[in-house]
């Protein structure tokens, strides 16, 4: 009895510090009130990083201490496809617009002033005019492996009597469509290009083009975990972990846009968390009802990246034509905007924070839940690197294309080409005002925050043997973001596993 007093101090001063770290860190995540609009880049939620799915069914065999190897194997099928939401097609639209008109320079006056997008910019025809929006789809296909360790049965050790570890491995398949719904389509012209997804899907563009669609199939992470129990009953469940999340998939390629990507982007993650469980009724040999609540945070560390921007205050300027100073050893004329604005970064990226509770009702075979999830993450920070470092052949000076060669309009938006010639000065004599470093607008390729709400229901079924016992779960959840820059989704899962 000398001993379980100071161990328990220990244990509580761990628990304090680990929760200290989850409250501070999840409390730099909030979500902007407004929509965003005109972004490059979007983080997508991925699958596995779903609490109920890793937890439901799950803690009754972790928490069990009758089987003398204490050892925890599961195998989750999982499935999760994009709902449809005109909120976040504006997400990647230049305005807070469900549709936008494209109109050439030679189309009708009041065809000109409503237009959204300059056909010219895109490289379509002076007379063409129609309407398009995205519709950006997603779907996700996972078998996630995880395996967890009692150390128990290994140690004499007071302090590590009630420790594990445990190891996950989510093998995903993701596969991303930004699709282009265009209508109402005229004046098209006999050269490449001649309709609107073939202008964003240009040859000559290096980055952002929207392909058909983008598919990864990679190990989405490897994460690692040493975790404390503080209750380890059959109803009453408490315990706290720390962990490390591996990148082992690639980030995502600039060269396309809304690229398909498998875990957190190539960032290495420091997870912490907490899962709780506690009877509420007095007598539950038949039937056992129980609140239980999960809250997990991973911190996520910086690394470099390639993103594609827009000037400040000019929407969709990345698709916008540039000329370079014509004073340059190499002058080149109407080169796309995202041949020039697209650059190497340092991302500093979010926490992403994760909480789930609910109830549970047990009996002795079987166990329903039902619950609500709240997810988010903060604003990404991103920082240019020294573009003296490289492509030092190309001109360092680019201003938005003028009517003539190595003139520049720098006063044009996706919408209009203004003025309708070139820059002038007050004499009437060609200038050429080129775009600075500092005039790039870093928030446009940056993912945004996002809160999203998700509620589900899963229900498991057990087997209890002398040696072993059986887990098999089945569940599913609906999810919808806050805002407009995450996906909304649903999903189904399926579980299978084993304690001995």
């Amino acid at each position: 009895m000398k001993h379980q007093k100071p161990l328990y101090a220990r244990r509580l001063r761990v628990a304090n510090i680990m929760l200290s770290f989850i409250l501070m860190a999840t409390s730099a995540i909030q979500a902007s009130r407004q929509e965003k609009y005109g972004r490059s880049f979007m983080f997508t939620r991925p699958l596995f990083d779903y609490l109920p799915l890793q937890e439901a069914g799950w803690h009754e065999l972790i928490y069990k201490t009758t089987h003398a190897h204490g050892a925890c194997l599961h195998v989750t099928p999982a499935y999760q496809q994009s709902r449809q939401r005109d909120a976040v097609n504006r997400y990647f639209a230049p305005f807070p617009l469900n549709n936008l008109l494209v109109a050439g320079d030679a189309t009708p006056e009041n065809i000109k002033c409503a237009r959204t997008i300059r056909a010219e910019w895109l490289q379509l025809a002076p007379t063409y005019q129609g309407t398009f929006h995205f519709e950006p789809q997603q779907t996700q296909t996972g078998l996630i492996v995880g395996y967890h360790q009692d150390l128990r049965p290994y140690t004499t050790t007071p302090f590590f009597k009630d420790t594990y570890v445990s190891i996950s491995a989510p093998l995903m398949h993701v596969a991303n469509k930004l699709k282009i719904e265009q209508c109402d389509a005229s004046g098209t012209s006999t050269h490449f290009p001649q309709t609107i997804a073939q202008a964003f899907d240009n040859p000559s563009w290096c980055a952002a083009k929207v392909a058909p669609h983008t598919k990864r199939t990679e190990l989405g992470e490897l994460r690692l975990r040493w975790g404390l129990y503080f209750l380890q009953e059959q109803y009453n469940q408490l315990s706290f972990y720390f962990g490390l999340s591996l990148p082992t998939s690639k980030e995502q390629n600039a060269a396309s846009w809304f690229d398909a990507v498998t875990g957190y982007n190539g960032h290495f993650g420091v997870n912490a968390g907490i899962t709780c469980q506690f009877l509420l009724n007095r007598n539950p040999e038949n039937c056992a009802v129980s609140f239980f609540f999960n809250l997990d945070d991973l911190l996520l560390v910086s690394n470099h990246q390639t993103r594609t921007f827009d000037l400040k205050e000019k929407p969709w300027s990345r698709f916008l034509l540039y000329n370079s100073n014509p004073a340059n050893s190499c002058p080149q004329n109407n080169v796309p905007g995202v041949n020039i604005l697209t650059r190497k970064v340092e991302a500093h990226p979010y926490n992403i924070a994760d909480f789930s509770a609910g109830w549970r009702v047990r009996t002795k075979r079987c166990e329903i839940e039902v619950g609500y999830n709240l997810w988010g993450h903060g604003q990404e920070i991103l920082k240019l690197y020294n573009e003296e470092k490289y492509e030092a052949c190309c001109p360092a000076q680019w201003g938005i294309a003028g009517l003539l060669p190595g003139t520049s309009a720098s006063k044009s938006t996706i919408s209009q080409r203004v003025p309708d010639t070139y820059d002038t000065d007050t004499s009437g004599n060609p200038i050429f005002i080129p775009f600075k470093e500092c005039d790039i607008d870093l928030l446009s390729a940056s993912s945004s925050s996002s809160i999203n709400h998700a509620v589900h229901v899963a229900a498991s079924f057990f087997a209890t043997g002398k040696r072993m016992d059986g887990l098999f779960s089945i569940g599913g959840f609906a999810e919808y973001p806050q805002r407009n820059s995450a996906l909304a989704t649903w999903g189904v899962w399926g579980k299978f596993g084993a304690s001995f």
